[in-house]
C-alpha cells in the first residue's frame, strides 16, 4: 500500500486517522511501532501526553480537515518576529512534506589541495591518506538534509508460507555462501574476480525474499565464527534486499542493492590476514589500512567491465554516514544515494550482532535498534531507521527472547500487523527447563487464548541460560531434538 504522510496537530487529530509516525521514537512510547488507527478520545489523550504532533498516512484512515488549525496557524505568523528562521522548527524526526519521488545524486564537492596531493572529490575513487586520517576526526554535521524516501507498500504480494519457503531458501542460502566464499577466496590469491556465479545466486535469493523475506533472514542467523567476513557479507545482502522489498524497491533496484551488499567487503581480501584477524585494539595506522578496504574493493571492482556503477555506489558509500562522519568522502544526506545509505545501515547492524574475531563485544538485536534509534538523522537517516525496523522486526527472525510469563521461545517469523507480537518457537519453560517438543505459538493468539497478557520482555544475549541458537534453528528445520546438545552448546 502506497503511503501518503502528513503532519498532524495533536488538537486536528480525528478519529479514524491512521496514524503512521511520530515526533520522536516509538520506543520512547506505548504505541504500535507499525502504526494504528485512532479509534476515539482515549487514543487522542494518550496521545497528547507524548506528543505535540504525528503523521497520519492518508491513504489508509481519515484525511485531516484542511481548515483544522488555520486560525492558530495565521496568529502564529502574525506574531513571529521577522527574523524567525525557518530551522527553528526542525526536529530530529524526518518531517515529510510531500511524495514527488524526487532524488539527488551522490556527487560531490572536488577537495582543496593538501601538503602538495592534487585535488581529488571527496567521493572520487582515489583518497589521500590525509583524507583518510580526517575522516577518523570529522565532527558531524548539522546542516543535513535529505528528501523523503518515497515509500511504495504495493510492488509485491503478501508472503506466502515459510515452511514452504524455508525448503527452497536452504538450498539458496548454501549456493549463495559457496559463491561469495569462492570469490573472495580468488580475490585473496591473486585471481580474476569473477562475479558470474554471484549475480547467478543474488537473483534466486532476491526471488526468496520477494516470496517471503523471513526464510532467509533466519538462515542468515545460523553464523559460521571461522568465516565471519563472507557470512558478514551473505547476511547483510539479505537483510539489504528486505529493506529494500519493504520500501518497495523494484527488482532491479533491488539486484543492484544485494549485488552491492555482498561486495562491500571484497576490498579486505587484499589485506593481510593478521589485521584482520587481530584481537587486540587496532592502533591509528592499523584502523587507516583497514579503512582502505573500502578504496580497495572499488577498485576491484573497477577492472570489471560489465559491473555496474550503483554496484560500485554500494559499496564506495556504504561507510559514509547520514551527519558526514564516516569514509572515505565524508558525504552526508542526499550526497549518498539511497542503496548506499540501505547497505550502511545495515552493515552496521550486523556488525554490532555479531561475534568477530577481534572482540567478544556483542549486541542484542533490540540494544542494537535501541542504540540506531539514538542515531537518528546523525549516522542513519531517520526515515530509514523507521523503515528498517518496520522490515526486520524490533526482534528479528532467529532471535531468542524472554517473555515476561519468563519462558524463552525462538522467533520464527514476523507478524506483519502486530510486530511486537511475532511467531515463536517456546523452548525452556518459566522455570528454564526444556520444552520438550518445542512448541510453536502465535504471541498475540496465544496471549488471547491463556487470557494472561504475555510480551516479549527482551532479547537474549549470545549463549545466555546455556542455549545455542544457531543449534535450534538447524533442530527445528531437521525436526530433530538433542536438548543435551542444545543446552551444552554456546555461540
Amino acid at each position: 500500500m502506497r503511503v501518503e504522510q502528513v503532519q498532524v496537530d495533536i488538537d486536528d487529530l480525528l478519529k479514524g486517522m491512521y496514524v503512521c509516525a511520530l515526533d520522536r521514537p516509538w520506543l520512547s512510547t506505548p504505541f504500535p511501532f507499525q502504526g494504528f488507527v485512532i479509534k476515539g478520545k482515549t487514543d487522542i489523550d494518550a496521545l497528547r501526553k507524548y506528543c505535540n504532533y504525528v503523521y497520519v498516512d492518508v491513504l489508509r484512515g481519515v484525511p485531516p480537515d484542511p481548515d483544522a488549525g488555520l486560525q492558530r496557524a495565521w496568529k502564529k505568523r502574525s506574531e513571529a518576529p521577522a527574523s524567525l528562521d525557518e530551522d527553528e522548527d526542525r526536529t530530529p524526526h524526518l518531517r515529510v512534506k510531500k511524495r514527488n519521488g524526487a532524488s539527488s545524486s551522490a556527487g560531490g564537492q572536488s577537495g582543496g589541495k593538501s601538503n602538495g596531493a592534487a585535488s581529488v572529490a571527496p567521493n572520487g575513487y582515489h583518497i589521500t591518506p590525509l583524507q583518510r586520517k580526517a575522516s577518523l576526526q570529522r565532527m558531524p554535521r548539522t546542516d543535513v538534509k535529505a528528501v523523503a524516501i518515497h515509500i511504495k507498500r504495493d510492488v509485491y504480494k503478501p508472503p506466502k508460507q515459510l515452511q514452504k519457503e524455508l525448503k527452497k531458501a536452504v538450498v539458496i542460502h548454501r549456493e549463495l555462501s559457496q559463491s561469495v566464499a569462492q570469490m573472495i577466496d580468488d580475490v585473496r590469491v591473486g585471481r580474476a574476480m569473477e562475479a558470474a556465479a554471484v549475480r547467478r545466486s543474488t537473483n534466486k535469493m532476491i526471488d526468496s525474499i520477494v516470496r517471503h523475506p523471513d526464510a532467509l533472514i533466519w538462515l542468515g542467523r545460523l553464523r559460521e565464527q571461522d568465516t565471519y567476513s563472507y557470512a558478514h557479507s551473505v547476511r547483510s545482502a539479505i537483510i539489504s534486499v528486505a529493506v529494500g522489498r519493504h520500501v518497495g524497491l523494484h527488482e532491479v533496484q533491488l539486484q543492484k542493492l544485494a549485488l552491492g551488499s555482498l561486495l562491500c567487503e571484497v576490498g579486505k581480501a587484499r589485506l593481510p590476514r593478521p589485521l584482520l584477524e587481530k584481537k587486540a585494539p587496532l592502533d591509528e595506522g592499523e584502523v587507516e589500512k583497514l579503512q582502505g578496504h573500502v578504496e580497495l574493493g572499488v577498485e576491484l571492482l573497477g577492472r570489471s567491465l560489465t559491473m555496474d556503477d550503483d554496484v560500485v555506489e554500494v559499496v564506495k558509500t556504504h561507510h559514509e554516514r547520514f551527519d558526514g562522519t564516516g569514509y572515505p568522502g565524508g558525504l552526508a544526506g542526499d550526497q549518498i544515494p539511497l542503496l548506499g545509505r540501505i547497505a550502511g545501515m545495515v552493515d552496521a547492524y550486523d556488525a554490532m550482532t555479531s561475534l568477530k574475531p577481534y572482540t567478544d563485544r556483542v549486541f542484542s538485536t533490540s540494544d542494537a535498534i535501541d542504540y540506531f534509534y539514538t542515531q537518528r538523522d546523525q549516522q542513519f537517516q531517520s526515515q530509514l531507521v523507521e523503515e528498517f525496523i518496520q522490515a526486520i522486526g524490533l526482534y528479528p527472525t532467529g532471535t531468542l527472547v524472554e517473555l515476561t510469563s519468563g519462558q524463552i521461545g525462538l522467533v520464527l517469523s514476523q507478524n506483519a500487523a502486530h510486530r511486537l507480537q511475532p511467531e515463536l518457537l517456546l523452548v525452556l519453560d518459566k522455570n528454564k527447563r526444556p520444552v520438550e517438543p518445542p512448541k510453536k505459538i502465535d504471541l498475540r493468539e496465544y496471549a488471547e487464548r491463556t487470557g494472561t497478557p504475555v510480551s516479549i520482555k527482551r532479547a537474549l544475549l549470545a549463549g545466555e541460560h546455556g542455549l545455542n541458537a544457531n543449534e535450534i534453528l538447524n533442530s527445528h528445520l531437521t525436526n530433530k531434538w538433542d536438548w543435551r546438545r542444545l543446552a551444552g552448546l554456546r555461540h
